[in-house]
């Protein structure tokens, strides 16, 4: 678990291009609101228009607002940990 004020350690993750995204790169270029959500979860999807607006609004910028979406396998119930 990060303290407040640690940074994050980097990761990369493969973009639908071939190529890898990497944390640290991309922190390095300025600040950055980074999301995870699972796509069948629909909690995880309510923030979606709000992240789509402040993209929009960054103009220019945004690329800075980076959403991760995946999907569980093999488990089905909320993202929270309970199965059904």
């Amino acid at each position: 678990m990060l303290a407040p004020g640690d940074p994050a350690p980097d990761f990369s993750l493969p973009r639908l291009d071939g190529t890898d995204w990497h944390l640290e790169e991309e922190v390095a270029q300025g600040p950055l609101l980074l999301t995870f959500i699972e796509t069948d979860c629909p909690t995880c999807r309510l923030p979606v228009p709000y992240l789509k607006r402040s993209a929009e609004a960054l103009g220019p910028n945004s690329h800075r607002v980076v959403t991760f979406r995946g999907m569980r396998v093999g488990k089905r119930g909320s993202c929270w940990g309970t199965t059904t």
